[in-house]
């Protein structure tokens, strides 16, 4: 934007205009992505906590236990309760841990940090160098 600037001969005020119009377009698309970002952290923080392994689908019992080509294919939820039983105790259990710490592992790695601050400062440093 500054050698454009430059280019054209402009210089005082219309510079600093320039500038503040570019940088109001750029935190206004990185808001944008916040704030979509942001609605999918909290959207899947709703699904988690109404998470029932009752309420899942799979492919087998959709289509019947019947593959494609019609032949019986084994039923993929009862292997995934069996085995969330031998992991977990039952599928309460399993429920719970999903609530709590599954949960909580989501909020700590996507919920607060989806840009590291370090990275955020070397971003805006050229606004700020400009603005000084």
């Amino acid at each position: 934007v500054l050698s454009v600037l430059t280019f054209f001969n402009v210089k005082g005020i219309e510079v600093v205009l320039a500038c503040s119009c570019c940088s109001m377009l750029v935190m206004y698309c990185t808001a944008a992505v916040y704030r979509g970002y942001f609605h999918s952290v909290q959207l899947l923080h709703e699904q988690l906590a109404n998470f029932r392994l009752a309420d899942s689908k799979c492919y087998c019992c959709s289509n019947g236990h019947v593959s494609s080509s019609g032949c019986p294919i084994i039923c993929d939820r009862e292997i995934v309760s069996e085995c969330v039983g031998k992991w977990f105790g039952g599928e309460e259990q399993f429920e719970a841990a999903a609530h709590t710490w599954v949960s909580k592992a989501f909020s700590e790695q996507l919920g607060m940090h989806m840009f590291p601050l370090w990275l955020l400062l070397v971003v805006s440093s050229p606004f700020l160098w400009v603005s000084w």
